[in-house]
């Protein structure tokens, strides 16, 4: 119980000015719009992946981003990557899974994004786009192995 009291009271402390939830109108893709020069927003991805073969299996990928406007043209971001997953005689194509229960971070990321075409002023959008980050992939026997991508 103790683990979820600091997450509860940083949620808490947040000054809530405006809360508001859309959904990605393109999915896994990623539009041209960026933020404008000192504005931010906090973005909570989730992807579940639920069932097997045989048994039971839940996993949940979890990612917060931290995004916020450096220029009018120019938007930042954080993330931190984590997940959970719950397995109990679960059978996959590939063989047994272990049973397990566990919550981990499985790494970070940032975000640039430079938009060189608006696609409201433009009639064309175009942004280069790059997401550096770190994070850690298991292995077989359940070792966490270190993993730098761009």
């Amino acid at each position: 119980m103790s683990r979820w009291i600091l997450p509860v009271l940083l949620l808490t402390a947040l000054p809530v000015v405006n809360l508001r939830a859309d959904e990605n109108a393109f999915a896994y893709s990623y539009s041209t719009e960026v933020l404008p020069r000192g504005r931010w927003e906090v973005e909570q991805w989730m992807t579940s992946r639920i069932g097997k073969e045989s048994g039971t299996f839940v996993g949940t990928d979890l990612r917060t981003e931290i995004e916020t406007g450096i220029t009018d043209r120019l938007q930042g971001a954080l993330y931190l990557n984590y997940n959970h997953t719950y397995s109990r005689q679960a059978q996959g194509s590939s063989g047994p899974i272990d049973d397990r229960n566990r919550f981990g971070v499985s790494g970070t990321s940032m975000e640039f994004k430079y938009q060189v075409f608006s696609p409201i002023q433009d009639r064309i959008g175009l942004a280069l786009y790059l997401e550096p980050g770190y994070g850690t992939i298991e292995a077989a026997d359940g070792a966490q192995i270190g993993r730098a991508h761009v």
